[in-house]
């Protein structure tokens, strides 16, 4: 599959299968004209099927998935790195048997771009601005899940919107959604943070794929 996917409709993808939408799987697929429907794909929607059975995906799934975002470059050893020490305390265990929820899955898409500049010190600051315990995401402020899509549909419509992605532009649109949840003062400071740094790491995380891009294909050209 080519990788041309944006955030916004890989965050929208994991929604219809956190919910088992598989009509809205199909339609968005139909939306990105995929021809031939990749074997990670094809797996979920079977298991969609299955309506008394949550859906997990297996690491390599996850980064088969990820694979499919413009300008990323996902590695299952490093992934498995992560959960195993760096972010063990935000994701845990696999939840789905030996798989890993969509909630699991969003948060690791969520510390990959957070990773394009940020150290894992860092990163465990932000995730503990928005998440808790990850066996009970009852009593986080947002869902991985829905963070990922919030920030992904805020960075496609600026990046309409804009020209140039500046800290002016992007505090002004997070402002804006802070302002219509349903939480304390303090929490929304920290939530505000949380999305800030999300959408400017997406972005350096966009300018870094693309220069990787013409750096490999220089390198195939030799």
């Amino acid at each position: 599959m080519n990788n041309d996917w944006s955030r916004y409709e890989l965050a929208l993808l994991l929604q219809y299968l956190l919910h088992g939408e598989k009509e809205r799987v199909e339609l968005l697929l139909q939306h990105k004209k995929v021809e031939e429907l990749p074997v990670v794909l094809r797996k979920v929607l079977q298991q969609i099927a299955d309506k008394n059975k949550e859906l997990g995906l297996s690491m390599s799934e996850i980064v088969e998935l990820g694979n499919m975002l413009e300008c990323s470059f996902y590695k299952e050893t490093s992934l498995k790195n992560w959960v195993k020490r760096e972010i063990k305390q935000f994701i845990g265990v696999p939840h789905v048997g030996k798989k890993y929820s969509i909630q699991q899955a969003a948060l690791l898409y969520i510390v990959k771009d957070l990773k394009t500049f940020l150290d894992f010190d860092l990163i465990r600051h932000v995730l503990a601005l928005v998440f808790n315990n990850p066996m009970d995401r009852s009593d986080d402020h947002l869902s991985p899940a829905d963070f990922f899509l919030q920030y992904a549909q805020m960075y496609e419509k600026l990046m309409v919107k804009e020209k140039v992605l500046t800290e002016t532009v992007v505090s002004k649109e997070v402002e804006e959604y802070v302002m219509t949840l349903r939480v304390g003062d303090e929490q929304k400071e920290h939530i505000a943070v949380a999305f800030k740094t999300a959408l400017l790491s997406t972005r350096a995380s966009y300018l870094r794929g693309t220069a990787l891009k013409y750096i490999n294909g220089m390198n195939a050209l030799n």
